[in-house]
C-alpha cells in the first residue's frame, strides 16, 4: 500500500486528534488501496479498536483480498462496470486485515450476475462484524443489497448473509445503520438489527403491509428498510411525492426509531400529505419513523428543509436525546439559519 497502481486508487487516511498530522508517531496513517486498474473508496466505519472498514468500487483484476468469500473478479480481467469490495485495515494501516471483492451471485452459488455492483454504505457493530449497502446487478437490472461479512472468518463462512431487494427498475442503497445497543466494545455484542435507505426506480419494489407507502409516486421514491439480526425484513415502504426522492443517510436512536435525510422534488409527501411545503425546485428533508407502527402511523414527524434553490442532504446522526444532526449542501440564499449561528449567509 506504498503507492498508486493503477489509473486510480482508493486512498484511506486517518487524522491525529488536532487534524494537523498523518504522522504515524501520533496516531495517523495514509495509505493507498487497490489493483491494477480503477478502484474507489465510498464509505468507510471505524471499530472499537481502530480498525478501518472500507468499501466501494473496483475494476481491478488483481484488487488485494484476503481471507475474502469471493477471491477474483465477477469478469476475468476485472469487471469495467466495477464490483464492490470491503476491506478491514488495522488500526496502524500497516496491514489488510481481511479483503473480498462483494457482487451479487445466483443464488446457493458463487456464479456472478452480470452487471455493475458497489458499496455505498458500512457500518460496524461492536463484534467486528460489516453490515454494507449498495447497488448490486440483478435479473432485471439493478437491485439493492444488504450483505453481513464477519471479517473474523475466512472464505464463505465470512459472509452472514447477503439480501438483495429487487425490483424490476433501477435501485440502490446509500445508506445504513445498526442498532446503537450493538456498537460497544463489550462482549457479548446483542443481535442487531439493520437500517437501510436509498431510492427506487421500480413500481414493484417490495414493501411490508405495514408500509408508510405501497406504491412508487414519481420517477423515483426513497425507501427505508428494516431487517431483523438473520436479515429478513421487517418493515420495507416508499416514501415519496410525485416528484424524484432519494433517502441518502440514516441513523437510529436507541429505542429503535429511524432518522432518514435526502432530497424531493415533490410538494408534498403521503396521501393524505404530511405537514409542509416545499420551498424550492428541490428541498432537503428529514423524517422519522417508528417501524413498530404501520401505515401513517409509522411516521413521528417530517420536514422539508430548505429555500428557494435546490438543496440535499447527505449526512444524518442523532444524540441520546434525540436531536437529529443533518449536512448537506444548498444553492439556496434564503436557507433557513438561526440568528446565533457561526454563518448566516
Amino acid at each position: 500500500m506504498s503507492k498508486s497502481k493503477g489509473s486510480g486508487d482508493v486512498f484511506v487516511v486517518k487524522l491525529n486528534p488536532l487534524g494537523s498530522s498523518i504522522s504515524p508517531a501520533l496516531g495517523g496513517y495514509s495509505a493507498f488501496l487497490g489493483g491494477s486498474s480503477a478502484d474507489t473508496g465510498l464509505a468507510i466505519a471505524v471499530d472499537g479498536g481502530g480498525n478501518a472498514y472500507v468499501t466501494g468500487k473496483t475494476t481491478s483484476k488483481d484488487f488485494p483480498v484476503l481471507g475474502g468469500f469471493l477471491t477474483s473478479p465477477s469478469v476475468a480481467g476485472g469487471d469495467p462496470a466495477g464490483d464492490g469490495f470491503v476491506t478491514k485495515l488495522n488500526a496502524a494501516g500497516t496491514a489488510i486485515l481481511y479483503s473480498t471483492y462483494l457482487y451479487s451471485t445466483y443464488p446457493g452459488t458463487y456464479v456472478p450476475i452480470p452487471g455493475a455492483d458497489m458499496g455505498l454504505g458500512i457500518a460496524v457493530d461492536g463484534g467486528g462484524n460489516a453490515y454494507v449497502t449498495g447497488a448490486t446487478a440483478s435479473s432485471t437490472g439493478q437491485a439493492v443489497f444488504i450483505a453481513k461479512l464477519n471479517p473474523g472468518l475466512t472464505g464463505g463462512p465470512s459472509l452472514l448473509y447477503f439480501v438483495s431487494r429487487d425490483g424490476s427498475g433501477s435501485d440502490t442503497g446509500y445508506g445504513i445503520a445498526v442498532d446503537p445497543s450493538c456498537i460497544t466494545t463489550s462482549a457479548p455484542v446483542p443481535p442487531c438489527n439493520v437500517y437501510v435507505t436509498g431510492q427506487t426506480f421500480s413500481s414493484d419494489f417490495p414493501f411490508t403491509e405495514n408500509a408508510f407507502q405501497k406504491s412508487l409516486s414519481g420517477a423515483s421514491d426513497a425507501f427505508v428498510l428494516k431487517l431483523d439480526p438473520n436479515g429478513s425484513v421487517l418493515y420495507s415502504t416508499y416514501f415519496g411525492g410525485t416528484g424524484d426522492e432519494s433517502g441518502n443517510a440514516i441513523a437510529v436512536d436507541a429505542s429503535g426509531k429511524i432518522y432518514v435525510t435526502g432530497f424531493t422534488k415533490s410538494s408534498t409527501i403521503g396521501t393524505p400529505p404530511l405537514p409542509g411545503s416545499n420551498a424550492g425546485s428541490q428541498d432537503a428533508f428529514v423524517a422519522q419513523f417508528d417501524p413498530s407502527l404501520s401505515g401513517t402511523a409509522s411516521v413521528v414527524y417530517f420536514t422539508f428543509l430548505g429555500g428557494t434553490g435546490d438543496d440535499v442532504a447527505n449526512g444524518i446522526a442523532v444524540d441520546a436525546m434525540g436531536m437529529a444532526y443533518v449536512a448537506g449542501t444548498t444553492t439556496s440564499s434564503n436557507f433557513p439559519t438561526t440568528l446565533s449561528a457561526f454563518d448566516t449567509k
